[in-house]
């Protein structure tokens, strides 16, 4: 039995004025039967129903089911009540069958079989899988009864529910009622007085927000005071999933969104990591690894072993003080003969790569010398002396440059070619290999030998080193400035002017591109971290009207968060799992590039992918929470009727 004792309700109309709805209205309902409110529109029976279901607040009175007053009227409203609204406010994205489904609680053992078997006794069997928008609104109603008859509920709660079908339907609709109120009680919001005088067991007419007339002709019944707790957590994760597959438009668009902040947000990390600057060392600074360059005046042995101990350098070898003289050795049927002393020759630089493992594994086509006659020699060197010896015409490196020769083709041309020293015994030597010339510092040609070259010669000539060329595996400014101190602490060693101004304006240009990026990543951290918010929020802002619909039903509001805290999170996995695919493509394509000695494990560790992957799933959860949280104060605690409306 419900019991209503001095209930008023007003509504703000504008500023310091109100409109009163219901005034001190004292009535009370039977357990069950087919109770009819009438009245105009604006004298409070959508109110008065919408109280009597918790569906809205009452502003003062009291309250009693049973004998005992209301207190907790969102538990009421899940134990007790279940509503049917003229607008039939199904939710839309889900078939007929899951909007059943919706409403049976976690006492039910086989959800889809009651659900099926309550829409078939309805005449609904050929519709189960059908959305909202491929009904009629005859079966539209049919399907929000059926929702409601599977809450099986003692009070159902009937706001015009024929209001917009056609005379024929609306006879079937008011049938299934009626057969329900035998042992329910039925509140039968209408217009149609005939209808209410028909099928009513008890008509109540309401004005001015009183009770006008009221033909109470009901005995009460013995009521039946033990019921189960209605409990939905185990639809939640149920309902997620079914939301993200029936909105399917509105959850693509959110994971296109969500991807794309959250590449921003990830790009922003890696950029701050130690990738982006090796990777604009390596890129900005044309020489290469090879960039520090020491004059000295005499050999200076121990300086050399003590630079190949620094973790900074890859290698560490002498430059000697003397160019030697390269030819063509042109070869003609019958033999061979010496070029002329007027031919064409190169000059070229030497320098040792016996125990060079840095520049070793950095040969892009053929392979290392294995005699004293063959060397190696950098893409760009070797260019300069196919020129140099006349091979090849002027326009070769140009031709490389833009892709009409290929590095197969620069190395062919020299595979069956004998090159010679022109002085000191004309010494024969072969091109066996090619290195990365991005990887070395070269102001001339420079031949890269193995032990026992130079025994050809230098005997003729006292060979003496005069500068060393450095080897960097770190190309930060930091390793460049360690690597200095240990050189200028020996007498006799000089940095090379010229090369060092030029590498400074390189690390300028890098440390003034650094701090600008590192301005504008913190923006778009900013940026992005508001977008995902905002985005969030009008996702779920937009469903204000579902929200008031699963509150309707029963579902308590941290039942409702868990439901869009899954479908956040869900999406919010597919975009990780995205941005992650998306750091692994740039690092198997991108950066593997100029870091090809690394496996690919170190690059993604380089650029600090668990890194990244923890704080964008982190950052998700933080500003899910955040959302969820702003949307219970702004949606889940204010009056269910208040959602309901906005539809």
């Amino acid at each position: 039995m419900i019991k209503l004792k001095n209930i008023n309700k007003s509504y703000s109309v504008r500023s310091n004025k109100s409109q009163s709805v219901l005034k001190n209205l004292n009535v009370e309902f039977e357990s069950s039967g087919f109770i009819s409110i009438l009245g105009s529109s604006g004298n409070g029976k959508t109110t008065l129903l919408n109280i009597v279901g918790g569906l809205d607040t009452f502003d003062s009175g009291e309250y009693y089911y049973n004998g005992t007053q209301i207190d907790d009227i969102d538990e009421f409203r899940r134990n007790k009540v279940g509503v049917v609204y003229q607008e039939f406010n199904l939710v839309s994205h889900l078939s007929a069958l899951d909007n059943v489904i919706l409403s049976l609680d976690d006492n039910c053992i086989d959800k889809k079989e009651k659900a099926t078997s309550i829409l078939v006794d309805l005449g609904l069997e050929s519709d189960l899988h059908k959305k909202p928008t491929e009904l009629s609104g005859g079966q539209m109603q049919r399907v929000a009864i059926a929702r409601m008859i599977a809450k099986d509920v003692d009070i159902i709660l009937c706001d015009e529910p024929t209001g917009s079908l056609d005379s024929e339907t609306e006879e079937k609709v008011v049938e299934i009622i009626k057969e329900l109120s035998k042992t329910k009680l039925v509140l039968f919001v209408t217009h149609n007085r005939s209808l209410a005088e028909e099928y009513s067991d008890r008509v109540i007419e309401l004005k001015d927000g009183i009770i006008f007339s009221d033909d109470n002709n009901i005995t009460e019944k013995e009521q039946d005071l033990n019921s189960n707790e209605v409990s939905f957590k185990q639809n939640v994760l149920w309902l997620a999933i079914k939301n993200l597959r029936g909105r399917k438009k509105h959850t693509l668009k959110f994971l296109m969104l969500s991807v794309i902040i959250m590449a921003l947000g990830a790009l922003s990390i890696v950029m701050r990591s130690g990738m982006l600057s090796d990777y604009l060392h390596e890129i900005r600074i044309e020489e290469g690894v090879r960039n520090i360059v020491v004059d000295i005046e005499d050999t200076q042995d121990d300086l050399l072993e003590e630079l190949r101990e620094l973790e900074e350098v890859g290698y560490a070898a002498y430059n000697f003080n003397h160019r030697i003289k390269i030819g063509l050795k042109d070869g003609k049927e019958g033999g061979f003969s010496l070029l002329t002393p007027w031919g064409n020759v190169a000059w070229a630089e030497i320098e040792e790569v016996t125990d060079n493992e840095f520049l070793k594994n950095r040969v892009t086509i053929g392979r290392l010398p294995q005699t004293p006659h063959e060397i190696v020699m950098s893409e760009a060197s070797a260019i300069q002396l196919l020129v140099d010896t006349g091979v090849a015409d002027e326009r070769l490196q140009a031709q490389f440059g833009t892709g009409e020769f290929t590095l197969d083709y620069i190395f062919g041309l020299m595979d069956d070619k004998q090159f010679l020293i022109r002085e000191y015994g004309f010494e024969l030597m072969t091109v066996v290999g090619l290195i990365d010339d991005s990887q070395v510092y070269e102001n001339d040609i420079v031949i890269y030998y193995m032990d026992g070259y130079i025994d050809f010669f230098e005997d003729w000539i006292g060979l003496k080193p005069d500068r060393i060329n450095i080897y960097k595996y770190d190309m930060t400014k930091e390793a460049h400035e360690k690597i200095k101190s240990a050189l200028l602490s020996y007498p006799g060693v000089t940095i090379n002017e010229e090369h060092e101004a030029d590498i400074q304006v390189e690390y300028n240009k890098i440390e003034s591109f650094l701090e600008l990026s590192e301005l504008g990543l913190y923006v778009i951290l900013v940026i992005a971290g508001i977008s995902y918010v905002t985005l969030l929020l009008g996702s779920i802002n937009e469903r204000k009207y579902e929200i008031g619909l699963y509150r309707t039903i029963g579902y308590k509001n941290g039942d409702i968060l868990k439901v869009f805290m899954y479908e956040m999170l869900f999406i919010s996995a597919i975009a990780l799992v995205s941005v992650f695919v998306v750091l692994l493509i740039g690092a198997l394509f991108m950066f593997n590039r100029q870091y090809n000695e690394l496996s690919y494990i170190t690059i993604l560790q380089s650029m600090n992918t668990l890194v990244v992957l923890i704080s964008m799933v982190s950052i998700s959860v933080l500003f899910t929470t955040i959302v969820l949280l702003i949307t219970n104060r702004r949606n889940l605690n204010k009056t269910i009727i208040s959602n309901i409306d906005e539809l």
